[in-house]
């Protein structure tokens, strides 16, 4: 993996790019005429597995944030989670 597909995917997962590759992309450096398509299939994998890992450290905070709204649908907040 070159340092700029390194660079890509530490965006992906950020606040500012939150998931959206074109923008994951920009932050990385790669220019506005820079195939999406041919990046995420060329790191397809490792996309693949950063997901899993994001999914591990956030799912059961928001797995938690459900089960609070369906046991309580009312509560103030719960709109908001």
């Amino acid at each position: 993996m070159t340092p700029q597909q390194q660079a890509f995917l530490d965006a992906l997962f950020t606040n500012e790019c939150k998931g959206i590759p074109r923008k994951a992309m920009r932050v990385a450096g790669y220019s506005n005429t820079a195939s999406t398509a041919q990046l995420l299939e060329s790191l397809h994998e490792e996309i693949a597995e950063a997901t899993k890992r994001f999914i591990a450290t956030k799912g059961t905070r928001a797995a938690w944030a459900m089960s609070e709204v369906m046991d309580d649908p009312t509560e103030l907040g719960n709109k908001e989670k």
